[in-house]
């Protein structure tokens, strides 16, 4: 949300088109209360205002938390900054219901008063309750109902379609913080999740052990071999590093549930898509694939990597361009033999011409 800090008083923008009001009726009822309140917080105090050009808000559908980031054109006074939310946040918080929480970002430069996430919580059809954490700044669904209705379609085509689900595994390629994962894995015998932002396999390490799912691997399928650190909310991950070669490090929580693999991206994506299976090097369990769930960017899947994934039995694709990349997709997969089972249109993005599909695949 663009924000005119020239405009007297200060309001939100449509970046240099105009004023728009202080509430956004489409969004989250939290983010709705906290806007009017964010607005109040820098119109009382310079030190806020200075130099802020958007504001980027985070919350949940139910609850009261609100992540609100305050963006910047010029450098923060870190100490100044700080005290200066600190004081806002309080005010926010008398006589509301919300638990707010301010960032200030600039330039190589953040600022956290509060935390940096958010917990929601999908009721699926079913009747399981999941917990995910959203962290502030990585992807996650802008659009919690459409994605409750995604995590429903999918759960319902593997229990009525994949009939050999408990003794087959999955394999998701680029999980992001466990959004599917955490949904499916327990109607497999087990799965391996891909993710190359480290920040991302954390939290979907994290959604996979508050949902008590303990069937699933986590892979940091990383463009470079790097030695990461979580520290993440807050709190401190007991990892333990098995080096198995120079481009792959294992780690495991200690609580033995999970495994976050770094290797290079391209490289592992094409030998796990071929060879239909992984071994998880600290149990010696091995995976065998028999389903595959890809949720590729805008352009779709690469032709190797088409070609690969329609070697499996079983395909779940989620496609964010279905009227291009995935027409393209579903001839390759048709022409190679895999049959158009299952397809449902979600309305991701209200009042704009942008949707999601969800389509599943299989061979006789």
């Amino acid at each position: 949300m663009g924000i005119d800090e020239f405009h007297d008083p200060i309001c939100y923008s449509s970046y240099g088109q105009g004023a728009l009001p202080d509430t956004l009726p489409i969004a989250a009822k939290a983010i709705n209360e906290c806007m009017p309140l964010v607005l109040v917080a820098l119109r009382a105090n310079p030190v806020l205002r200075r130099g802020v050009t958007c504001v980027a808000f985070l919350a949940t559908t139910q609850g009261h938390e609100v992540v609100a980031c305050l963006i910047y054109r010029l450098p923060l006074d870190e100490d100044e900054w700080r005290a200066a939310a600190e004081r806002a946040v309080v005010a926010m918080s008398q006589g509301s219901s919300l638990e707010v929480s301010l960032l200030g970002q600039a330039k190589n430069q953040r600022i956290d008063v509060g935390k940096s996430f958010v917990t929601e919580c999908y009721a699926l059809q079913d009747g399981r309750k999941l917990f995910y954490k959203h962290v502030h700044g990585h992807f996650s669904n802008p659009n919690a109902y459409a994605c409750a209705h995604t995590l429903n379609f999918l759960s319902e085509v593997v229990r009525d379609n994949v009939l050999d689900r408990k003794s087959t595994d999955l394999l998701e390629l680029y999980c992001g913080n466990g959004n599917h994962t955490v949904a499916l894995a327990p109607l497999f015998r087990g799965a391996l999740a891909v993710e190359i932002n480290p920040v991302l396999v954390a939290a979907a390490a994290e959604n996979l052990a508050a949902n008590d799912v303990t069937n699933c691997a986590v892979q940091v399928a990383s463009f470079t071999s790097s030695l990461f650190v979580f520290n993440c909310y807050g709190q401190v991950f007991v990892l333990c590093c098995v080096f198995l070669h120079p481009h792959s490090t294992v780690y495991m929580y200690s609580h033995g549930h999970l495994s976050l693999q770094v290797s290079p991206s391209a490289k592992f994506c094409s030998r796990i898509l071929q060879h239909q299976q992984w071994t998880h090097a600290p149990s010696g369990q091995t995976f065998e694939f028999g389903a595959v769930l890809v949720d590729p960017p805008r352009s779709g899947l690469d032709a190797p990597t088409l070609e690969l994934v329609c070697r499996y039995k079983h395909v779940l694709y989620i496609s964010c361009n279905p009227f291009v990349s995935l027409r393209r997709d579903l001839d390759g997969f048709l022409a190679a033999g895999l049959s158009l089972r299952r397809l449902a249109l979600i309305d991701h993005f209200p009042y704009t011409p942008h949707t999601e599909c969800a389509v599943y695949l299989s061979r006789p």
